[in-house]
C-alpha cells in the first residue's frame, strides 16, 4: 500500500529531494520551488498544499497545490511530477486523489493541472483518466540566451522597498485588475522577502510599471511584468526588463527565466527582443475535484 505524505511546509531535506527530482525529470538546473509558486498565506491558511511519495528515502512523486483567489472565489492549481521509472506504479493517480480530497474539504470544486507537454505525451493513461483533452491555456517558459540592450534609455528603474508598499500594490492592482486588498497583502510579503526583488519603472518620476524577480534556490525567475495601459507600446517594458536583468546579474549567476502565456504574442516578442528563447511548453488542464 502506498504511503502518501503531506505537509503545509516542506522540510529542507524533502525540498532538496524534490528539487533533485524536478531537475532530473525536466533535465534542467532550475529548481521547482520558486517563491512565486507558493500559496499566499492570506488565501487559505488551513490548506495542506504538498503531497508526495518516497521511494528508497527520496521523493519519487510530488504534487503541489497553489491556491489563488480572493474572498471565496478560489482556483486551485496543481503541479505534478513523477520519476520516469515510477510512472506506471499508480503514484500520480494516488497523489491526485489525495489532493482532490483536500480541496473538497475547502469547497474548491476544480483542480487545474499545469504540466509539461512532454509528460502528457508520454502518459496517455493519465490524460484519459482525468479527461485532460483540451487545454485551458498553454505557456512558454523562456530562458535568457544573450542579453540584447536597447539603444536608448527613456525610463528609470528603481528597486522598491517597504517604503514603496502603496505604489507597488497600486500598480499591481491596476495593471492586473486584482483587488487592492489582495495586492497589498502580496506586496507586503514580497517586499519583506529577502529572496524577492521588486522593481518599479518610472517615467518622468511617475511609477508606470512593475517587475518582480525571485532569487531563491539559485534561480532568477522573473514574473509580474506589467506596464500601465497608457504607457504600453513604447518600448518601456523592453528597456525596463533589460535594466532589471542587469541589476539581478550583479547578485546571482543564475540564468534569468520567465513564463508567458502562448497567446500573449506581444509579450513574447518583447522577451525575444531582449534575448529570451523558449525552453519548455506547459499546458493547463482542468478536472473536477469532487
Amino acid at each position: 500500500m502506498l504511503e502518501i505524505k503531506s505537509a503545509k511546509i516542506l522540510s529542507s531535506e524533502t525540498k532538496q529531494s524534490a528539487n533533485e527530482l524536478f531537475a532530473a525529470v525536466h533535465r534542467t538546473d532550475n529548481t521547482f520551488f520558486k517563491p512565486n509558486l507558493t500559496n499566499d498565506s492570506g488565501v487559505i491558511e488551513s490548506i495542506t498544499p504538498y503531497f508526495w511519495i518516497e521511494k528508497d528515502g527520496n521523493v519519487s512523486s510530488l504534487l503541489a497545490i497553489f491556491v489563488e483567489g480572493y474572498e471565496s472565489n478560489y482556483v486551485a492549481n496543481a503541479w505534478l511530477m513523477t520519476c520516469p521509472d515510477d510512472r506506471d506504479q499508480g503514484y500520480a493517480t494516488a497523489l491526485v486523489e489525495a489532493a482532490k480530497a483536500e480541496l473538497k474539504v475547502h469547497n474548491i470544486d476544480e483542480l487545474v493541472f499545469m504540466s509539461e507537454t512532454a509528460f502528457l505525451d508520454q502518459n496517455e493513461w493519465f490524460v484519459e483518466k482525468y479527461n485532460l483533452i483540451e487545454p485551458l491555456a498553454s505557456a512558454y517558459e523562456m530562458k535568457l540566451d544573450k542579453l540584447v540592450e536597447p539603444q536608448k534609455s527613456w525610463i528609470e528603474v528603481r528597486l522598491a522597498s517597504l517604503v514603496d508598499l502603496e505604489l507597488v500594490a497600486e500598480l499591481h492592482s491596476v495593471i492586473y485588475s486584482v483587488p487592492r486588498e489582495a495586492t497589498t497583502c502580496s506586496a507586503k510579503k514580497d517586499l519583506s522577502d529577502e529572496n524577492t526583488r521588486c522593481f518599479v519603472f518610472y517615467k518622468d518620476n511617475v511609477g508606470i510599471g512593475l517587475v518582480k524577480v525571485d532569487l531563491a534556490n539559485q534561480s532568477a525567475y522573473i514574473h509580474t511584468v506589467g506596464i500601465l495601459e497608457g504607457y504600453r507600446g513604447k518600448g518601456y517594458a523592453q528597456e525596463g526588463l533589460v535594466q532589471v536583468i542587469k541589476a539581478i546579474q550583479k547578485e546571482t549567476s543564475a540564468i534569468p527565466t520567465i513564463q508567458v502565456r502562448s497567446q500573449n504574442i506581444v509579450a513574447i516578442k518583447v522577451y525575444e527582443k531582449i534575448g529570451f528563447k523558449v525552453r519548455t511548453i506547459y499546458n493547463w488542464f482542468a478536472t473536477s475535484s469532487k
